[in-house]
């Protein structure tokens, strides 16, 4: 509106400054005698200018649409494939449990299948929606430390507290599971001080999930050695979807690996 607004503006400025220097004299003068003649012409430049104008905010509010549209489908883009990048890592390393189980004999390893089976289901099906229940994600996470706590000597080191209500609360599926998964991959899970502190917390509209885990720093060449493929995927989906709205941060304090995630949901 604005924009017609202004070419209305310039087209009656236009029409002067068109009759001044641009059409003869003598056609002006006699355009002023004779009104009828004058009107019709002036009625039809403006008439003419206001068409233009009209096509032209059609075009640019068409250009501007086609602009969103295409940033929207490369953002969806970018989330689905950063997405289907962390499904296929989170079962490489959840069939190597398993086989690790099968190969004891345990008698733990039926039980670590129908586990997976449930993890699947969520990831084939609710990680395709663009929201989930928070407490659909959260019961994800629990299956999931569940299946790792199988092929730990002492299930005790790994604790899992939530606080807060998560009802009627929802997130982007596989948000929370690089945390998790990267916690049991590069911590130090075998020795006597093993541990994995995972804290989920809920608190007006938001959400805070911290992990910490120890490491055997001799093994640690590099800080991205602990950091893995899935945390940086993490760090890119966040951008895309909560930009200004989350505070990831990741460090390592004497032999601890931590990690958290603040969101703002409003």
């Amino acid at each position: 509106v604005t924009a017609l607004i202004l070419s209305i503006a310039f087209i009656v400025y236009s029409n002067n400054l068109i009759a001044h220097y641009f059409l003869p004299a003598d056609f002006v003068e006699d355009m002023q005698k004779n009104h009828l003649t004058g009107k019709i012409v002036y009625t039809s430049i403006f008439l003419l200018g206001i068409s233009t104008s009209i096509k032209v905010t059609q075009n640019w509010y068409e250009n501007e649409k086609q602009k969103n549209i295409i940033k929207n489908e490369k953002l969806n883009s970018e989330l689905s494939f950063l997405k289907s990048q962390v499904n296929p890592h989170f079962l490489f390393n959840t069939l190597n449990n398993i086989y690790s189980l099968a190969n004891r004999k345990s008698e733990y390893t039926a039980d670590a299948i129908m586990k997976l089976s449930h993890l699947m289901r969520y990831m084939l099906y609710d990680a395709k929606k663009n929201k989930v229940d928070l407490q659909n994600e959260i019961n994800y996470l629990a299956d999931y430390i569940e299946l790792q706590k199988l092929r730990m000597p002492d299930k005790s080191k790994v604790i899992f507290n939530i606080e807060g209500n998560s009802e009627n609360m929802q997130i982007e599926p596989m948000l929370l599971i690089p945390f998790v998964e990267n916690a049991f991959k590069h911590g130090d899970i075998f020795s006597d001080n093993a541990k994995i502190d995972i804290l989920l917390k809920i608190k007006n509209n938001e959400l805070y999930f911290m992990v910490e885990n120890n490491i055997d720093m001799k093994a640690v060449t590099e800080k991205d050695d602990v950091n893995g493929i899935g945390l940086d995927n993490l760090r890119k989906r966040l951008e895309l979807l909560y930009p200004e709205k989350h505070k990831f941060i990741i460090k390592i304090e004497d032999d601890l690996f931590i990690s958290s995630l603040k969101i703002k949901f409003k």
